[in-house]
């Protein structure tokens, strides 16, 4: 009977140690993919690739970018749901994520709850644009002429459901005004209607704005984050501007499988919020109008959770549904 013990203690000594030493070991000692649910070049390829660089070099793992596109993103994110929960499968994703439940009707995951967030590793603010034509300088200028004008005006956007918008939509509904919304299939053939006249505003990103700004071919008129931009400080708030509580930005951050252990997302946390802090991620994200940001798990999760909720109360109130 003692012996029979002892080899029992045994057995389980060596079958634990092992796992004290996957659980203390320190991310990554094995290839890490990042999975991005959209086309090569975009934003989140882009971002991804950065931070991706910056961990192979300096944890000497290969890790690989692997784009799943499709379905405005949910084909990646579906697959990154289904993964292991061990950290090794990752996804760059973006704003969008948190509007996907209250956006389609049948998904076969759960943004909130079939995810570990990691940590938000960016963000960036839309910029309030209008046509020059517009007599307008400023956000109440602009909400007593189109009030004045039911009707009459109507905002761009880059597609039904995306950030701009819902940034419209919030605005709008903020605001009480009868604004049309005229959906584009992208950023370029909005901003070309935009300048033509054919639409006389838009809630757009910084990059894509601001040559036009520059030129005096737009004229912007806030920013939808809750503090001013680094790119164009002069520029108030929306919520300074007159409508207390408004706040859209778009980010991007990384998550995980649901129920990766929280040594584990911790680990991965502070890796990448490690290569936030790099002079070449500083001057990328900043070429491209984005803020690094770096949050613990935590952070990301409580942020993801409020997005959710705010997101699918503009979405209900709008009736919106995606292109």
């Amino acid at each position: 009977m003692c012996h029979r013990l002892i080899s029992m203690l045994l057995i389980l000594s060596a079958l634990t140690i092992p796992a004290a030493r996957a659980q203390s070991a320190k991310w990554p000692s094995a290839p890490v993919r990042i999975v991005v649910a959209y086309p090569a070049g975009g934003p989140n390829d882009l971002i991804a690739r950065a931070i991706g660089q910056q961990l192979t070099a300096a944890y000497q793992q290969p890790v690989i970018i692997e784009n799943r596109p499709g379905a405005s993103g949910t084909i990646g994110s579906e697959y990154v749901a289904r993964a292991t929960p061990d950290g090794y499968t990752l996804m760059l994703t973006a704003t969008t994520h948190s509007m996907v439940n209250a956006l389609y009707d049948k998904l076969s995951y759960d943004a909130d709850k079939d995810f570990t967030a990691i940590t938000k590793v960016g963000q960036s603010s839309l910029v309030l644009v209008v046509n020059p034509e517009l007599p307008v300088r400023s956000v109440n200028e602009l909400i007593t002429l189109a009030k004045a004008s039911p009707g009459k005006f109507a905002f761009a956007s880059t597609g039904g459901g995306s950030t701009p918008h819902l940034a419209g939509e919030m605005f709008r509904l903020a605001t009480n005004l009868d604004l049309i919304h005229v959906p584009y299939k992208g950023s370029a053939p909005a901003i070309v209607d935009l300048l033509g006249g054919q639409v006389q505003i838009m809630f757009e990103t910084m990059p894509s704005a601001a040559p036009h700004i520059k030129s005096g071919k737009l004229r912007p008129i806030a920013v939808t984050t809750s503090t001013r931009s680094a790119e164009m400080p002069e520029l108030p708030t929306i919520n300074e501007a007159g409508l207390p509580g408004y706040e859209v930005s778009v980010w991007w951050g990384v998550v995980g499988p649901a129920k990766i252990p929280d040594t584990v997302a911790d680990q991965i946390s502070q890796a990448v919020n490690k290569t936030l802090t790099t002079p070449e991620i500083r001057e990328r994200f900043l070429k491209y109008s984005i803020e690094p940001v770096g949050t613990s798990p935590n952070q990301f999760q409580v942020a993801l959770q409020n997005d959710i909720k705010k997101y699918a109360k503009i979405i209900k109130d709008g009736n919106i549904r995606a292109n």
